[in-house]
């Protein structure tokens, strides 16, 4: 049990301690297109405040294509964003990512996996957007 524990444990450090990228022009490029699990925060936040934490089969189309390219249908931490009445619309929220927020990526092949360390990661992290 402590190693399971363990193993969950290492994988979120990992991630919390892994590249801050930007949401900006080099994002599509830099963002591979493996399964993997995401993490959104504010610049200049603590380790423990989280925006959201996703799971994804395609990193790049996630996040890049319908979270920061996408309307608001096409992520959940978007339509939240619109539907919190803070931001005008998508370009809003796109902008907002833009000049506010940071993402944090690692890379996990097995589906199974990546639910688990997803579930693990908001129950930790408890991201303001995350049901």
């Amino acid at each position: 049990m402590n190693e399971i524990i363990q193993h969950y444990i290492n994988n979120l450090l990992t991630l919390v301690s892994g590249t801050q990228m930007a949401f900006d022009e080099n994002l599509h490029g830099i963002l591979p297109t493996v399964g993997g699990i995401y993490r959104v925060f504010e610049l200049g936040a603590d380790w423990r405040k989280s925006i959201y934490v996703g799971k994804t089969s395609n990193l790049r189309n996630r996040i890049h294509g319908n979270l920061l390219m996408g309307d608001s249908q096409a992520h959940t931490l978007k339509r939240k964003l619109v539907a919190s009445n803070m931001f005008l619309d998508d370009n809003a929220v796109k902008q907002y990512f833009k000049e506010r927020c940071l993402l944090q990526i690692l890379q996990l092949a097995d589906e199974n996996e990546r639910s688990l360390l997803e579930h693990f990661a908001i129950a930790i992290l408890k991201p303001k957007y995350n049901d």
